[in-house]
């Protein structure tokens, strides 16, 4: 309203300023002109003889300037009035205007109109107040309009400025924030219209800034206060004093179900029963002493109850008038129901206490007896009241105080529980033996707040022992003398005996068993093997079985432990009597022979392989040596002919005829058949050697001549590049032997490296013996194939025996060495060969 209100008072300004001082000449241009038009019209429309025309031509030139006078004076008469009415309405305004710029003053707001330019036309209210500068920088700095706006409110300006200068009739309103000239932001609440002209075009930007600084720093305060309780777990709500709900949390959303806009403005939305006082006790109090705090329980929307702890307090102003109500409210339902389930424990817990035979209690630090279950009446004959405030020393006969005093003492030092045996006085003077389990008491501090204790009633127990003592010097000599363990357990399974020669052989005493069961001396690994035996023997059978521990030193132990029930006069089982017998030696004797059978079977297997390959090679070697022998003098035959025929008669022939055999292939053909000859005499000769016996015979040898014989006999191709790391220069073993084997191993080497690359050999001496290595880059060997290589007959190419390496391999282990080979495919192999030095000189 009040924006609509300072909008008409701008227009109405604009309008008186318009019409202000209106000349008397206006009046008299008025009178010509309509004289004028009245003589046009005549003597256009009309006959020129008319009256009208004739008021110019036939009358005075004087009757018709009193006409025009006449005329001018009624229309400036009729002005005048008008503007004279125009002037008292602008006084009025200047009034009104000086009014509303002292009321945009007091509430801090400024008015102002802007052409298309932007330039402002009139400004009014406290706009120095707001931002700090004067109307003398604003109209005399443009800048100072950019200023005002920070870069971030720059963009959505100017946006809404572009739709006033295009849009007909637009209003905007929003908030923005100012920087003014001391840098402080403040926040303007900015409404702003276009006044358009006639064709709807915009002429004008009218606009009026409110500074609401205040008001967004209490919004601010408030949404934060809103944040702080929506993030609280504690329901809040709050009402008028006619209790219409004017508040609603987020907790209280999520405790009873209804949303927000669901309860505002509502009354009696919660159905609430207070479980100490009434609802209209419950508002006295709250009237009177400004808050009531309590137990109640309220329903959710969908009818569930919820218990809550309620606390209610007035809402007052500075006035000390009520306004509302505040509700602050916890659910407690989980905790109700874990009260319940504890009141349930308690009570089964007490029933319990009420009819176990063991008495539970608990005394303070000066050691007054505070609790103790109801068996305490059946233990001693006195009633609970009779014992509670009594010291709990007074319970036991005095000379056990002193054993009783020193467990206290040990439990408070060390804070662990402990137990001791003693004896109580009951009603009837008589002395019962009874375990007392005492255990420390803290409270939430971690301090000491008392002593727990449990008492059980041992009188039984006792009687057995001290019958069992009775008969154990009976058969004590007896045991004693036996190298095995003889040791009773009672019904609890708990030693009560243990007796034998075992106790000194292993270093140890009676004590670290007696009183304790086999858990606790034993421990919870060997324990489960004892017990399950143990119940077997208190059930009336015979146990016998083996277990093993280990010692400190990590040796394992054997053993072989028998069970028979112990009874009394009555056949009642009262125990168990058990004889251990240490068995490590004959289990350690049982796995030697045991391993022993495995590994002769496993020599008997391999003797009979080796035996059946030796029958087999045997065989084999024999037939080698008689096809050997007689295929020597055929193939040396042949050699000699096919000499003969090169040497005689080749050589001799004419030069014509030697040109003919050679274009025939003859020589060629006995190139060939030579060669196939050397190669059946190589055949021959390596199933010789394979089979027959050998005695290597030892001789100096220089390695390093040996290894360029024996390249210069075999020739690598250019392409593969040989390199010798021979670092031994002169050997004893068997140069024959030593020299085909290595032939050989270079021979496959190279044949290995079709492609070429690098054949590495090495000879050193190393902890006693020879270490000779061939190394190739070559196509390497699959790793199925690898242990077959020293096989006898076994090989991967199209054209041999498969004896050269198996040959290798025996010459190796005739000179007591061993050959090992490591092959990759794609990378190459490596044949190493270990030679012993000799011990000895041998006899060259």
């Amino acid at each position: 309203m009040m924006r609509k209100l300072l909008y008409s008072k701008i227009n109405e300004s604009r309008r008186v300023q318009s019409t202000s001082n209106i000349p008397l000449k206006v009046a008299l241009i008025y009178s010509l002109f309509g004289y004028s038009w009245i003589i046009i019209t005549d003597a256009i429309v009309f006959d020129p003889k008319t009256f009208a025309f004739n008021i110019v031509f036939q009358l005075s030139i004087l009757k018709g300037i009193v006409f025009v006078l006449l005329t001018s004076l009624i229309i400036y008469y009729l002005l005048y009035k008008g503007i004279s009415i125009l002037v008292k309405e602008r006084e009025e305004f200047r009034k009104k205007e000086e009014m509303y710029r002292r009321f945009l003053d007091n509430i801090n707001a400024v008015a102002v109109q802007m052409d298309r330019n932007l330039k402002p036309v009139f400004l009014h209210g406290n706009f120095e107040n707001i931002t700090g500068y004067s109307l003398n920088e604003l109209f005399s700095n443009e800048s100072v309009w950019e200023n005002l706006l920070p870069e971030e409110e720059k963009t959505r300006f100017y946006e809404i400025i572009n739709r006033m200068l295009t849009e007909a009739n637009l209003e905007v309103e929003g908030d923005y924030q100012v920087v003014r000239k001391d840098g402080k932001r403040i926040w303007v609440k900015g409404f702003l219209r276009n006044v358009c002209d006639e064709h709807g075009k915009p002429q004008y930007i009218q606009a009026l800034y409110f500074d609401i600084t205040g008001r967004k720093q209490l919004e601010e305060e408030l949404l934060y206060q809103s944040y702080i309780l929506n993030s609280i777990n504690d329901a809040v709500i709050t009402s008028d004093p006619e209790l219409k709900i004017r508040y609603w949390n987020r907790a209280a959303e999520e405790m009873y179900g209804w949303k927000r806009e669901e309860v505002m403005g509502k009354t009696q939305v919660l159905k609430t029963s207070f479980l100490d006082t009434t609802m209209e006790e419950a508002l006295k109090i709250l009237r009177e002493k400004g808050e009531y705090l309590g137990r109640v329980v309220q329903y959710r929307k969908d009818g569930k109850p919820v218990h809550v702890q309620a606390k209610y307090s007035k809402l007052v102003n500075d006035k000390g008038e009520l306004i509302g109500f505040v509700g602050i409210f916890r659910d407690m339902t989980e905790l109700v129901t874990i009260e319940e389930r504890y009141r349930e424990a308690l009570e089964t817990l007490n029933k319990i206490y009420e009819n176990m035979s063991d008495v539970i209690g608990f005394f303070d630090l000066e050691g007054n007896i505070k609790y103790v279950s109801p068996s305490i009446e059946r233990l001693t004959g006195y009633r609970v009241e009779q014992i509670l405030g009594k010291r709990f020393l007074e319970l036991f006969v005095p000379e056990d105080v002193p054993n009783i005093t020193n467990t206290l003492h040990k439990v408070v030092n060390t804070r662990v529980g402990s137990k001791t045996e003693c004896r109580i006085s009951n009603f009837e003077g008589k002395n019962i033996w009874a375990e007392v389990i005492i255990n420390p008491s803290y409270d939430l501090e971690n301090k000491l707040s008392g002593i727990v204790f449990s008492i059980r009633n041992i009188s039984d127990r006792k009687l057995y022992e001290e019958e069992l003592k009775a008969s154990e010097e009976k058969f004590r000599t007896l045991v004693e003398s036996m190298s095995d363990i003889v040791f009773i357990l009672d019904r609890q399974q708990r030693h009560i005996g243990v007796f034998g020669q075992w106790l000194k052989l292993y270093k140890t005493s009676p004590e670290v068993f007696l009183g304790k069961t086999v858990r606790e001396v034993f421990g919870d690994e060997n324990a489960r093997v004892h017990e399950e035996a143990n119940l077997k023997a208190l059930q009336g059978e015979n146990v016998t079985y083996e277990w093993s521990m280990k010692t400190s030193e990590g040796k394992t132990l054997y053993f072989q432990t028998s069970l028979s029930p112990l009874r009394d006069s009555k056949g009642n089982i009262i125990g168990i009597v058990g004889v251990g017998r240490d068995i490590t030696r004959l289990k350690e004797a049982e796995e030697k022979l045991q391993e022993y059978t495995r590994n002769l079977e496993k020599i008997l297997e391999e003797r009979t392989r080796q035996l059946r390959e030796s029958e087999r090679l045997a065989a084999i070697g024999e037939a080698t040596m008689m096809v050997g022998h007689d295929l020597r003098n055929p193939l040396q035959a042949i050699i000699n002919n096919v000499y003969i025929l090169k040497s005689k008669y080749l050589d001799r022939l004419p030069n014509k005829a030697r040109s003919i055999l050679e274009r025939e292939g003859l020589e060629e053909v006995l190139k060939r058949i030579e060669n196939e000859i050397n190669y059946m005499n190589k055949i021959v000769r390596d199933l010789q050697d394979y089979s027959k016996p050998i005695t290597p015979k030892y001789g100096r040898i220089r390695l390093t001549q040996m290894i360029e014989k024996i390249l210069s006999q075999i020739v690598p191709p250019e392409k593969i590049v040989v390199r010798k790391n021979i670092y031994v220069e002169e050997i004893v073993c068997d140069e024959m032997l030593l020299e085909r084997v290595l032939y050989n191993i270079i021979l496959n080497a190279v044949q290995a490296m079709p492609a070429g690359g690098t054949l590495s050999i090495t000879g050193e001496k190393s902890d006693g013996n020879i270490i000779l290595s061939v190394e190739d880059t070559g196509v390497g060997i699959p790793e199925n194939t690898l242990p077959k290589l020293f096989t006898p007959f076994f090989t991967t190419k199209a054209k041999g025996q498969g004896l050269g390496l198996a040959i290798c391999k025996r010459f190796i282990e005739v000179l007591n060495g061993k050959i090992d080979v490591t092959s990759e495919v794609g990378k190459g192999s490596k044949f190493t060969i270990t030679i012993p030095l000799p011990t000895q000189t041998k006899t060259f």
